[in-house]
């Protein structure tokens, strides 16, 4: 039994990866297409901790910066705002302490993190609320 639920845990996830590679990545020209709110769940790649997380996007600032408003549950900072920029159709932001890259896949908003301060690396799976 324990061989046939791990060969379906194989499968799935199979299934599931070729599914979200088939989701064209859309690269906006404008920052329009990632305003507003939304929510979704958070998984790290290199710890077990996983989460819910909402966020708000703002529009551009009067310096050019797009911020993005972030709540999360079980995380180790669970609230913060960050301000990105608009670089080849994504949302990006590079600091000393987090790397953060927002791609729009279809309707689902998909960002990859790198926490440099506790050396976490993970993904954001956003829907519109």
């Amino acid at each position: 039994m324990k061989r046939e639920s791990t060969l379906f845990a194989v499968i799935l996830g199979v299934a599931l990866a070729t599914a979200c590679s088939s989701i064209p990545q859309t690269r906006p020209a404008d920052p329009a297409p990632f305003l507003g709110e939304w929510e979704g769940t958070w998984a790290s790649n290199t710890s077990s901790g996983s989460g819910s997380l909402n966020t708000r996007i703002d529009p551009p600032d009067a310096k050019g910066r797009i911020w993005a408003h972030t709540t999360l549950t079980n995380a180790v900072i669970s609230r913060f705002s960050i301000p990105t920029g608009l670089v080849n159709g994504e949302l990006v932001l590079k600091s000393p302490t987090l790397d953060i890259v927002f791609r729009l896949h279809g309707d689902q908003l998909v960002a990859e993190y790198h926490n440099k301060r506790i050396n976490d690396k993970g993904t954001w799976y956003l829907k519109k609320k």
